[in-house]
């Protein structure tokens, strides 16, 4: 019985190995085809660019960052309907992160009616998903401290800015905190979402 029990411990332990090693080598894989996107984007060749963040995608389908890159790719050729057409796609899934990014591409285009009822929504899932005192969601604080701004004022933003870095001990966090407090202090609400984003005004 003992023996049973040590085996099935040691093929539990090689299966989640072999899983990781799997998810390793996917990942690398999948890196190629990023190289190749930003091979091509820095060579100004749009069409091939594209192809290539949307291998990359299918290989990681999990991967925010190569959604996020398809996103900024449509944005350099100011196509931003297509843009548009993909977050909405990507924010169907209840991400606060995407449906966030679709309300600030709406709020983009001049859509300030359906942006707002968009950017309600992702406020109400980040602040759902966010904690005062967890630092493990703590890269959500960015994005709803931009909502803060923008639905609640410059004052209350900041005063959540003081209170989440109250709570902050990684320099990474603090680093945030100065950052986005900066934003705040000095730019207005619409312009915190498009750099939260890294979108041109």
């Amino acid at each position: 019985m003992r023996l049973l029990i040590l085996i099935i411990f040691s093929l539990s332990i090689s299966c989640k190995s072999n899983q990781t090693k799997k998810e390793e080598i996917q990942k690398a894989d999948c890196s190629v085809f990023n190289d190749k996107y930003i091979e091509y984007l820095m060579a100004d060749k749009r069409d091939s660019a594209l192809y290539y963040i949307d291998k990359a995608i299918f290989c990681d389908p999990k991967d925010e960052f190569f959604k996020t890159e398809k996103i900024k790719l449509f944005l350099k050729y100011g196509n931003y309907s297509d843009a548009v057409e993909f977050a909405k796609k990507l924010s169907n899934d209840e991400t606060p992160t995407y449906k966030m990014l679709y309300g600030i591409l709406l709020l983009k285009q001049n859509n300030n009616v359906q942006a707002d009822i968009v950017l309600d929504e992702a406020y109400t899932l980040l602040s759902k998903k966010t904690k005062l005192y967890d630092e493990g969601n703590s890269s959500l604080h960015f994005y709803r401290l931009g909502l803060d701004y923008y639905f609640k004022g410059k004052d209350y933003s900041l005063e959540m800015v003081e209170k989440y870095r109250e709570n902050y001990t990684k320099e990474h966090d603090a680093q945030l905190a100065d950052y986005i407090e900066n934003l705040i202090t000095n730019e207005f609400s619409k312009d915190v979402l498009y750099k939260l984003y890294n979108i041109e005004d």
